[in-house]
This record gives C-alpha cells, sequence and structure tokens, in this order.
C-alpha cells in the first residue's frame, strides 16, 4: 500500500474526468503547452507536523497549463483572465476529489495555494496539496 502513488492516481483519475479536453498525466513537465491544456500532477516531498510527529504531511504539486499558441511580445501585457478561470476551474475539480469516498488515505487534504504563472513560457497555474496521514517513519 502506498499512499503516494494512491492518492496521485485518484488526482489524475479525478482530473482527467473534469477536464476531458485535457491531456492529464503522472510526473513533472515544463513549458508552455503549444497544442493543448495540459496537466500534470507530481509528488514534491513529506513533511512532518511538528507538534504531532505520528501525522505525516505528504505534498502533491497539480500544474495546469492552457493550451496556447502563440506568444505575446514582451513589451506587451497579456490579458490573465484566462489563467484566473484556469484557477478556479482547477480548485473546482479538486474540490470533487476531496469529497470522493473512494480517497481514504491520506486521510484528507487541503488545498494550500493555486497560483498563477503568466510567465509566456509556461502561462499556467500551479495547486499546491498538502495531505494528513500517519506518519510511517515515527516509532509510535
Amino acid at each position: 500500500m502506498n499512499v503516494v502513488s494512491d492518492f496521485r492516481g485518484a488526482l489524475v483519475t479525478q482530473l482527467s474526468a473534469s477536464f476531458r479536453d485535457a491531456e492529464v498525466r503522472s510526473g513533472r513537465r515544463q513549458g508552455v503547452s503549444r497544442d493543448v491544456d495540459r496537466i500534470n500532477v507530481f509528488f514534491e516531498g513529506w513533511r512532518t507536523s511538528a507538534d504531532r510527529v505520528v501525522v505525516a504531511r505528504p505534498v502533491m504539486i497539480v500544474r495546469y497549463w492552457k493550451a496556447r499558441s502563440e506568444i505575446p511580445s514582451s513589451d506587451e501585457p497579456t490579458d490573465p483572465e484566462e489563467l484566473e478561470q484556469a484557477s478556479i476551474d482547477l480548485l473546482s475539480a479538486l474540490r470533487a476529489v476531496q469529497e470522493l469516498p473512494t480517497i481514504v488515505r491520506p486521510w484528507f487534504f487541503i488545498i494550500e495555494s493555486v497560483i498563477v504563472d503568466d510567465d509566456p513560457e509556461e502561462w499556467g497555474v500551479e495547486a499546491r496539496l498538502t495531505g494528513m496521514t500517519a506518519n510511517v517513519g515515527v516509532i509510535a
């Protein structure tokens, strides 16, 4: 039983259902997406709770790149509305995952942050999810 792989797999499954026209995969990816919306889910690492060492906090990252066929000139401001909407869409999809009864491990997770990356070479949003689960690295 691997809490990280189970958690990541459930996220990929739900995001694939929520974003039917997007390519959703596990693993890291960088760079603007030119032809299709892309979502990647990957594990960032473990944290512990200082006040409760028996609790581990796995951190999962979800990156969502909106398709962008052209890159505007660097001296031209870009309208952020598309990425603002992408952040709302991602939050809504992740809310659905929090409510899935099949997610028993981790015990639960919170959406710690969603940030917009309006760099023309990235053009997407990133969510940081922090779970709470039993710390297998502690003798208790």
